[in-house]
């Protein structure tokens, strides 16, 4: 489990994405604690899995496409 919860995270192009909020929530899939970030970028807001984040160089990188829609309806 992340021992800090980060103000700004990256996704895999690198680009800051502003954690506004975090939540501690069981993951019955991984049998323990951890967070969940949900992250801000272009007026979108979403949620990630601190399991879908990898440590680089002291910052974290999502691992797969969050925004990848970006059309709206």
């Amino acid at each position: 489990m992340i021992n800090d919860v980060p103000s700004i995270i990256y996704d895999k192009n690198k680009n800051p994405l502003r954690v506004i909020k975090s939540s501690r929530v069981f993951f019955k899939k991984h049998g323990r604690v951890g967070y969940v970030f949900h992250v801000e970028r272009e007026e979108r807001i979403t949620s990630i899995s601190e399991f879908d984040l990898v440590e680089d160089n002291g910052n974290f990188v999502v691992t797969k496409d969050i925004f990848e829609n970006s059309d709206t309806m």
